[in-house]
């Protein structure tokens, strides 16, 4: 378990930075940010939106690799807010493009 997950996963206090309005537990949300289970309509892309706009980009980045991201960028691109997340988000993503091609 790496030091992002770890300090998410078993302290409350940094747990409710992801799920403040939602009555889960620490392994419920990291199974759905994992993929292997759903809860309704919470599902993966939702979990990750969540890590994206909650945590600092360097704790979001260990929990959802930039590739993820990648791949799931429409889908999660639409449930960021506000705006700026979005901005952001475009352009590690373009950076990342770059860099990669090099």
């Amino acid at each position: 378990m790496d030091k992002a997950l770890k300090r998410h996963y078993s302290n409350p206090k940094n747990f409710k930075q992801l799920v403040w309005d939602y009555k889960m537990t620490p392994h419920e949300f990291f199974e759905i940010l994992a993929g292997k289970k759903d809860r309704t309509w919470l599902g993966q892309d939702w979990a990750m939106a969540r890590v994206l706009q909650n945590l600092n980009y360097y704790d979001a980045i260990s929990l959802v690799p930039i590739s993820q991201i990648k791949d799931r960028w429409k889908k999660l691109r639409n449930q960021l807010f506000p705006e700026s997340f979005r901005i952001l988000y475009d352009f590690v993503l373009h950076q990342y493009s770059l860099s990669s091609s090099r």
